[in-house]
């Protein structure tokens, strides 16, 4: 983890989670995107980096968090594709570890970002 790209990216998380309207139910963000980013790092260290992103990709709710860690990279100017294929590229370079941080960093920032933010809970 390098805490100051962290520290860059954390503003940059909080204006993507307030533009990202699919992320809100009734002007909350939805609960199930923090549990998504929660669980998103463990699956990198569990599965690769690689196989994670692929993994979230394939789901609609899921994808979300990706296009969010995607365009908090953009913004911060340290990836100017898209999240895949800056990761594919990156492992077919040999980059496999300096990629892997990049997006755990990513995540890092946008968990704690979405903690500023009320969540939206589903009541049964």
């Amino acid at each position: 983890m390098n805490k100051r790209r962290v520290e860059k990216l954390i503003p940059i998380a909080i204006k993507k989670i307030e533009e990202m309207k699919d992320l809100k139910i009734k002007g909350k963000v939805d609960k199930i995107y923090s549990s998504y980013l929660a669980s998103f790092g463990p699956s990198v260290i569990t599965s690769g980096a690689l196989m994670a992103v692929m993994f979230y990709s394939g789901d609609d709710k899921k994808k979300k968090i990706i296009k969010l860690m995607e365009e908090v990279l953009k913004e911060g100017k340290f990836i100017s594709k898209g999240l895949k294929e800056y990761i594919n590229e990156e492992f077919e370079k040999g980059n496999s570890i300096k990629a892997t941080e990049l997006l755990t960093d990513a995540n890092i920032a946008c968990k704690l970002a979405i903690r500023t933010f009320d969540l939206y809970e589903e009541k049964e």
